[in-house]
């Protein structure tokens, strides 16, 4: 009983420590930036400019956010909100909630990017025999660094398989999806870019997943993860 009682007490000692130095972080970057920008799920990809957050901060660059939760900002603080290859980690229901606060925090005429794994592209793999180039590329990357157990004659079941078990992906969105989704959250000019694509120059060349690819020595890394990633961007309206 006491062991317990000392866990709970230090657990939330650090709990408060952290949440003083979240405020502190975050109450510096508004006052510095006249051109407001929160990433969510920052991971490795620091954007200057951006406040880079993240569940895990592994850096001091990075302040901690739980997108399960309300985002501990203000009604319209943001010009703009990103999120790369972390929506796939939440429950539908905590993506929506998530979209939900993000258009909350968005200034008017604000914008949200997302890039997150194409169910459409990953299905497909099963549906076409007839595979092309890249199709055969990101089954074999995958094989080579992501996947133990591996059948050739079956090779695509593992590979979907894993994009739903492994990296603790929790919901894998298509197109029609996610559009759903921001829809439901209030936004409005929905449109889909390739990674590194967007007219607004604060969105443009952002993407940076394809290091973690290039970290553990991926071949084509680049191209294989423009292959599996679609990007939306859409508008908190007047």
């Amino acid at each position: 009983m006491l062991m317990h009682t000392l866990k709970k007490y230090k657990q939330s000692t650090r709990d408060f420590i952290r949440n003083i130095k979240t405020r502190q972080k975050i109450s510096f970057y508004l006052k510095a930036h006249s051109v407001k920008k929160l990433q969510i799920g920052s991971s490795i990809n620091l954007l200057p400019g951006w406040l880079n957050s993240d569940l895990f901060p592994s850096s001091e660059e990075q302040t901690f956010l739980d997108a399960r939760k309300t985002f501990p900002f203000e009604d319209k603080t943001f010009d703009c909100v990103f999120s790369e290859h972390q929506l796939e980690h939440l429950t539908y229901e905590e993506g929506s909630f998530m979209l939900k606060e993000c258009y909350r925090i968005l200034k008017t005429e604000g914008k949200i990017r997302i890039a997150t794994p194409d169910l459409e592209v990953i299905l497909a793999l099963y549906k076409n025999k007839n595979k092309s180039k890249i199709q055969e590329q990101y089954i074999e990357a995958y094989r080579k660094h992501f996947l133990q157990s591996f059948n050739r004659n079956n090779k695509e079941v593992f590979v979907i398989n894993n994009m739903f078990y492994n990296f603790c992906h929790k919901f894998i969105y298509d197109k029609e999806t996610l559009v759903s989704s921001l829809k439901s959250a209030g936004f409005t000019g929905i449109n889909q870019y390739t990674p590194g694509e967007s007219k607004d120059e604060n969105l443009r060349g952002i993407e940076q997943h394809n290091k973690v690819f290039k970290a553990i020595d991926m071949e084509n890394a680049e191209e294989i993860n423009s292959f599996e990633t679609m990007v939306f961007e859409a508008t908190r309206p007047i």
